[in-house]
């Protein structure tokens, strides 16, 4: 279980990793790899479900285009996030808690988020549009208040603010 405690114990261990240099500046790939998937996953779903219901091929465009502007969208978002986790130094990511539960929970969110885009595009068309909309907002509505718990925008915020003075 995590408590404030725990979240200003970790910030103090990451002030020192960071004063003492650990900081890295991870690769564009690296970053971008997780929302990359969830593009292709975006578009693959479609296409590969017009071939086993019967649809139109506008809809399958519709579908293929609609998701992979979502999937844009939900790249450049992940992207910035596994920016900031991934210039974490690497010891500070093995060791705490907090990091681990985050990886965690965004894994799960994750693999939920790439199942149930599955089963909408199973349904075709309009559906997978409408549906991948409503999903994305919801998982985000959802994933903001799981994260939203920790206070992570406040760490964040002295996090950024200490290495500003630091420079």
């Amino acid at each position: 279980m995590i408590t404030q405690q725990t979240v200003r114990q970790e910030l103090e261990t990451l002030k020192r990793y960071i004063d003492s240099g650990g900081v890295r500046i991870p690769s564009l790939w690296s970053s971008m790899r997780m929302g990359v998937s969830i593009v292709a996953w975006m578009i693959f779903c479609p296409v590969i479900m017009s071939f086993f219901i019967t649809q139109k091929t506008s809809e399958t465009l519709m579908s293929v285009l609609f998701g992979g502007w979502i999937g844009f969208i939900i790249m450049l978002v992940v992207a910035k996030m596994r920016m900031l986790y991934l210039s974490l130094p690497e010891n500070f990511v093995k060791e705490s808690l907090l990091a681990k539960t985050f990886s965690s929970k965004v894994k799960l969110y994750y693999i939920t988020y790439m199942i149930l885009i599955f089963l909408f595009s199973i349904a075709g068309g309009i559906v997978y549009c409408f549906g991948s909309v409503l999903l994305t907002v919801i998982m985000t509505f959802l994933f903001s208040l799981d994260i939203g718990r920790y206070k992570v925008a406040g760490v964040v915020e002295v996090i950024n603010s200490y290495i500003k003075s630091r420079q």
